[in-house]
């Protein structure tokens, strides 16, 4: 069977309606249609009535534009294609705020570690190695910037008067603050969760309290509105402050909201811990 060659009239058809005039090898119905008269939809034409704003239709009429999505059954072939190829490489992410609370969390860590270890023992460590941890350092506090930009650990006995009193259930983020405190020699002590959470406030009489948002049982919002509405003036005195991977724009919302006097957001900048330390 000899190939069929596109003629002059078939090219002004495709011209016409942005479609074939032959396809596999046969004379489309398109293009018969179409020589006969009868009038053939460009492929041009809106699909879909989007009764919708005006702003998100213009955005939908250039999305399909640029991606040659002029029906809707393209488009959800494709998007089911892509939800199949990549879903079961991220199974527990949930959300975009889970995912990038559990990055920070990470960070965090390594972070804070890699900071002790060099004001510690920079005196100790070869210069080589010196650098190697200060690049790591910069490139957490790179990582740091651009999750900014675009998500109880022991028994309590007792005791009274201690400087920071830390509520987060997360124990990487513990060690590291625990670690860091403790090198400044500041008293602290930390609970995993914020239940019952005032009592220990009271006993403790902390000179201020550093709040994760994320906790088993209630969140930090509530605690710290319970805390600064509290009938009690020397507890509602207490200055607190949020420690947290959650996005900044989120936290700014109910800082005031909330009272709370700021926030800290994970990874640490610990720049800003010594800061703090100064108000002690």
């Amino acid at each position: 069977m000899a190939e069929l060659k596109k003629t002059e009239e078939m090219e002004k058809f495709e011209e016409e309606t942005g479609k074939k005039a032959i396809w596999q090898g046969q004379i489309t119905e398109g293009f018969k249609k179409w020589k006969k008269g009868k009038k053939v939809y460009s492929n041009k034409k809106e699909r879909v009535a989007l009764t919708i704003k005006e702003e998100i239709k213009k955005k939908w009429q250039e999305f399909v534009e640029k991606n040659d999505y002029h029906s809707l059954s393209k488009l959800i072939r494709d998007s089911v294609a892509y939800f199949i190829t990549l879903y079961p490489k991220f199974p527990a992410i949930e959300s975009y705020s889970d995912f990038s609370h559990d990055l920070k969390e990470n960070l965090t860590f390594i972070k804070g570690t890699c900071h002790l270890l060099i004001e510690k023992l920079k005196a100790e460590i070869e210069s080589n190695d010196l650098s190697q941890m200060i690049q790591i350092e910069e490139k957490c506090n790179e990582m740091q910037e651009k999750f900014h930009d675009k998500l109880e650990t022991q028994e309590e006995k007792g005791g009274s008067g201690i400087d920071i009193l830390v509520v987060d259930d997360d124990e990487s983020t513990v060690k590291v603050l625990e670690s860091f405190f403790s090198y400044k020699k500041t008293n602290i002590k930390v609970f995993k969760k914020g239940g019952n959470i005032i009592p220990k406030i009271k006993e403790h009489k902390p000179k201020l309290v550093l709040l994760d948002i994320m906790l088993p049982e209630k969140d930090g919002y509530k605690i710290c509105e319970e805390i600064k509405k509290n009938e009690d003036p020397q507890l509602s005195a207490t200055p607190v402050y949020y420690i947290t991977a959650i996005p900044k724009y989120e936290v700014e919302k109910r800082v005031e909201q909330t009272q709370a006097d700021g926030y800290f957001l994970k990874p640490f900048n610990f720049d800003e811990f010594e800061a703090l330390l100064e108000k002690l």
